[in-house]
């Protein structure tokens, strides 16, 4: 290893260190004081080595295509918005709050971005480079919101992890690939297209925090794969003819991502649901995912014995199978069972108003990571 990649490995390693620190400890979440951090990390990096031009293969093309999937991105979250509603935004529109909100943004994105190239360029023979500056920025993501969210409260944690750790997670690791492969404009166009509209916009869709946590990270996703595929090859020649296994690719994930959206929005006849417990095994075990048929709320009359029932029940979601349907004056009150051995019959009677629906597909451990992360807060 060159001594290079080792200076910038233990100046990675000490900012790391020092940004969990802060995350623990200080909670330093203004934009100048990160401004000023990583001011210092691309001088001293720069002082370690020397800096690189950008040379990049048909960039206009590949910025132009960048900016009109996150324009498009923009477009679908509103369009959700039609359906889930609207809020206002807490930030003051005037011209000159607008120019002091934005302005620390611009240039943080512009700098972390520069640096991310910098460092990742170094790293051509050595990965760990890179994999320490996805967790480096990761960290300055958390910082960044680390002041909206207390500790203490168990459903912050969750809501940190699921709003800002994740997303940050696809984010940089999609990020740092670019930054290394198409230069660092690509990045910093990104990155402002899809942050400095939250200052400048008067409303925003009002998103659940899944739904919300689920398009920030199929964006990425989306982004990076269309690229990628676009732009894979090495000559003009080459890049156009890859147009059509890049339209195949878009069109299958924009459906997927409709579908994803769709299912998660619960705005439609099916939801889907994660499994958290083991009173339905072996039917259905941790962390499978299941597919909820919310039509038979309205249509109970479909409801039959056997049938695997979704229900709320002092504000928890049960998921358990019918024993028993009695029906008197159009209400039902219906006995339900999990199909673990020994489970006895439930000591609640489901009525109409708990109804959610009844399941109709499982897909295995899918939704394992939701279970193991309220089970790590839990703990």
């Amino acid at each position: 290893m060159k001594k290079t990649e080792i200076k910038l490995i233990i100046l990675e390693i000490l900012s790391i260190f020092i940004l969990i620190l802060n995350i623990v400890y200080m909670k330093i979440s203004n934009y100048y004081y990160l401004l000023i951090f990583l001011l210092c990390l691309l001088y001293i990096s720069l002082s370690i080595s020397s800096f690189e031009k950008e040379k990049v293969l048909d960039k206009k093309c590949i910025i132009r295509n960048m900016m009109i999937y996150t324009i498009s991105y923009l477009i679908i979250m509103y369009g959700i918005g039609i359906f889930t509603g609207y809020v206002k935004t807490s930030y003051s529109l005037n011209p000159i709050s607008i120019i002091k909100n934005i302005f620390p943004v611009i240039v943080l994105i512009i700098v972390q971005e520069i640096f991310r190239y910098h460092i990742c360029k170094k790293g051509e023979k050595r990965k760990i480079i890179i994999a320490f500056s996805i967790l480096l920025f990761i960290l300055v993501d958390i910082s960044l919101s680390i002041h909206l969210y207390n500790f203490a409260d168990k459903s912050k944690i969750i809501e940190l992890i699921t709003l800002t750790m994740f997303p940050s997670i696809f984010r940089n690791t999609m990020l740092s690939f670019f930054v290394y492969k198409y230069g660092y404009t690509v990045c910093i166009i990104y990155q402002l297209i899809t942050n400095v509209y939250l200052y400048t916009m008067p409303i925003f869709p009002n998103l659940s925090i899944y739904l919300e946590s689920i398009l920030a990270i199929l964006l990425p996703i989306f982004v990076g794969s269309l690229i990628y595929l676009r732009f894979k090859k090495n000559t003009i020649k080459d890049i156009r003819d890859t147009s059509v296994v890049v339209k195949v690719a878009t069109g299958i994930i924009l459906f997927v991502t409709v579908i994803v959206i769709a299912l998660y929005s619960n705005l439609f006849p099916y939801t889907i649901a994660v499994i958290g417990s083991g009173s339905m095994n072996p039917t259905l075990k941790i962390g499978d995912m299941i597919l909820i048929d919310k039509t038979y709320r309205e249509k109970k009359d479909r409801l039959k014995e056997g049938q695997v029932l979704v229900f709320k029940m002092k504000d928890t979601i049960y998921t358990h199978r019918i024993v028993k349907i009695n029906k008197e004056n159009g209400k039902y009150y219906i006995l339900t069972k999990g199909d673990r051995k020994g489970q006895n019959i439930d000591t609640w009677v489901v009525t109409n108003k708990d109804i959610v629906g009844v399941t109709k597909l499982k897909i295995p451990m899918v939704g394992y990571p939701s279970v193991w992360l309220r089970k790590l807060v839990e703990v």
